[in-house]
């Protein structure tokens, strides 16, 4: 997600800079599936979500940013079909015993969306 924000951030400024038109993909409004509820796309920015406190970031990665990451290139992209069926899942003592340092922590929850998404890409192949 931080990726994803660092790209969009340089597109934005490199759009302004040469003068050509540039829609961000984080602007407009995202519908959370499931509800009737519509969060403004740049909540769903690293930059601006990542200064909540954990508990906070946690539900609004769940509920909010993952949903928008699983539909992010449109209903037709592979990667939309692949994380389909995706849920974003972190357990409750997931970083037990673990640093608890902010770039540790980010780190964990980067490496565990990539895990997933490797899974589920290596599971529909086999179909």
């Amino acid at each position: 997600m931080k990726r994803l924000d660092d790209l969009e951030a340089k597109r934005e400024r490199d759009a302004e800079f040469t003068g050509e038109k540039y829609t961000s993909r984080f602007k407009g409004k995202f519908t959370v599936p499931g509800s009737k509820d519509s969060i403004n796309k740049n909540e769903l920015r690293w930059s601006v979500f990542k200064h909540k406190p954990a508990d906070e970031m946690l539900l609004h990665v769940q509920t909010k940013v993952f949903p928008f990451l699983k539909e992010l290139n449109g209903s037709t992209s592979p990667f939309t079909k692949h994380m389909a069926n995706a849920v974003f899942i972190m357990p409750p003592n997931a970083n037990k015993g673990r640093c608890c340092r902010p770039a540790c922590q980010r780190f964990q929850f980067n490496y565990k969306i990539m895990c997933l998404t490797k899974r589920m890409t290596s599971q529909t192949q086999k179909q």
